[in-house]
């Protein structure tokens, strides 16, 4: 009976992980160094395999500009600025270095920063500017 309770337990994990709801990830951060203000994250890394948020408060109703400036040597970088995971204001891939910035108007306090190294090289600044 407890082996049949195990194999169910395993099943459900296992097709949840294949359907993309439930991941298996390691993280690797080969010197990574993060330095963060309430206006701006900065990230520099040898090798970058993993996940990295940060938050930013801002004031409901302010119109903020988020500018990015991203530097890949090697691998790739996601760049993702969200409220939550179905209210996404920002997404790119990044596999050669770029900058830029977007704006929008501030109808929550609290938005997520997220960093997805996919075997990286390089550095990122985000920087947050509140009106």
């Amino acid at each position: 009976m407890e082996t049949l309770g195990f194999i169910i337990v395993f099943a459900l994990i296992f097709i949840l992980h294949k359907k993309g709801i439930i991941r298996f990830r390691v993280q690797t951060k080969i010197w990574y160094k993060s330095f963060h203000t309430p206006k701006s994250y900065k990230a520099s890394y040898k090798k970058f395999d993993g996940i990295e948020y940060y938050r930013f408060w801002v004031k409901k109703g302010s119109k903020v500009t988020v500018t990015y400036d991203v530097s890949v040597e090697s691998g790739s970088l996601l760049l993702e600025f969200w409220h939550t995971t179905k209210s996404i204001y920002f997404q790119q891939e990044f596999n050669q270095s770029a900058s830029g910035a977007f704006s929008f108007i501030a109808n929550k306090r609290m938005y997520t920063l997220r960093l997805e190294g996919l075997n990286t090289k390089g550095e990122c600044e985000v920087q947050v500017e509140k009106k």
